[in-house]
């Protein structure tokens, strides 16, 4: 990775925080004392919990402000908090997005910032996602779309021993749990907020690779996080609003079915229960009629 004086630059950092009240403390420490810190931190709380207000102002100090928002998702919580950091950080050149349970590594922030210094077609630069379960593996290299149905696909999912030495490599996108952005980039389009909760990362960054901006892995930038995968219902209705914003007229058809398909084979192969069935059909109908997330 080329040096660069990434703390020279003015960084900005939105936390998308939803009654996860003892990982999002660790989120903020972990970016507040990171080697390229952001100048101002917002943890967008879309909690909804009145009766634990004054809990994150407590807990953070003066290292994050605290927006308050209603829940229309994580998309919508994302544009608050950028507008938000608009107008306090009008000079802001770069800026981070992390869910409540990501934590980085000191030097994944400066990582990040150097690999958009050095490419100026970069607009979207993701680290490594790690998470532990059992024994650590990987979660994320960024992603790409299947050839057939354009499924959004991690590479190197589960995978171990993932090298942090090499440059940079173009993914057609990378996971929203821990993203650094260009700001003039944002002004290409906002997050959708029609998926309400996952794969509108994955629709963002094809929108703003659309606009002609790159996505880059960096996988010098190390990030962990917990996650569980994407809910049935989330899975069926969120891929048919994706296929319809960008798949192909094969994919708007079978890539929902296929999907649900596929989940409800892989709980009968690993001995689970076949649950999730009812919410993932639910699911499917809610995406082809274009109705709220439930």
């Amino acid at each position: 990775m080329t040096p660069y004086a990434s703390e020279t630059v003015l960084v900005g950092a939105v936390v998308v925080h939803h009654r996860s009240y003892d990982t999002v403390k660790s989120t903020v420490d972990a970016l507040a004392g990171g080697v390229t810190a952001p100048s101002t931190i917002v943890v967008v709380d879309n909690s909804e919990e009145p009766e634990r207000a004054g809990e994150l102002e407590r807990a953070f100090g003066t290292r994050a402000a605290v927006l308050r928002t209603s829940n229309k998702g994580y998309g919508a919580a994302v544009n608050a908090g950028i507008e938000w950091l608009r107008s306090e950080l009008p000079d802001m050149r770069y800026l981070v997005v992390a869910t409540h349970e990501a934590r980085a590594d000191p030097m994944a922030v400066r990582e990040l910032v150097a690999a958009l210094e050095y490419d100026s077609r970069a607009g979207i630069a993701g680290p490594t996602l790690r998470v532990h379960d059992g024994a650590e593996q990987v979660w994320s290299t960024g992603g790409f779309l299947t050839r057939v149905l354009r499924l959004p696909r991690h590479f190197d999912h589960r995978a171990e021993g993932i090298g942090t030495d090499v440059g940079t490599v173009e993914r057609t996108w990378v996971d929203g749990a821990f993203v650094l952005y260009r700001v003039d980039a944002l002004n290409a389009a906002s997050m959708d907020e029609s998926y309400f909760l996952y794969m509108e990362e994955v629709d963002y960054h094809l929108r703003l690779r659309r606009a002609g901006w790159t996505t880059l892995h960096v996988p010098a930038a190390q990030v962990w996080q917990s996650s569980s995968g994407i809910p049935p219902y989330s899975l069926a209705r969120n891929m048919q609003l994706f296929q319809h914003a960008h798949g192909t007229r094969r994919g708007r058809v079978f890539a929902a079915p296929w999907s649900i398909a596929h989940r409800a084979l892989s709980n009968v192969v690993h001995g689970r229960r076949p649950v999730g069935l009812v919410a993932m059909l639910r699911g499917w109908r809610d995406g082809l009629r274009g109705l709220p997330h439930e």
